[in-house]
């Protein structure tokens, strides 16, 4: 594959993962009455929207070392019994 097609694809997926977590918090505002906006045209929606694609990844590589150190660690438990 073509380097433009997988910065597309990280791209395409990168927004999806934003769309899906700004729903889920909207859904948490509707469902808990916390949300105050005006509908879509409201300022939160967009910084939602910001946040799920800004802090994602950082979240999926936290769980991706942390699962590499849990198998060291199992690793070197290993070798010492």
């Amino acid at each position: 594959m073509h380097i433009l097609n997988h910065v597309g694809l990280i791209f395409l997926g990168y927004l999806l993962i934003g769309l899906i977590m700004m729903g889920l918090s909207w859904l948490y505002y509707k469902l808990t009455n916390r949300y105050t906006g005006g509908g879509l045209i409201d300022f939160g929606w967009q910084v939602e929207l910001l946040m799920g694609m800004t802090l994602w990844p950082i979240w999926v590589l936290n769980l991706i070392g942390d699962i590499r150190s849990r198998r060291r660690l199992r690793r070197e438990r290993m070798r010492k019994a």
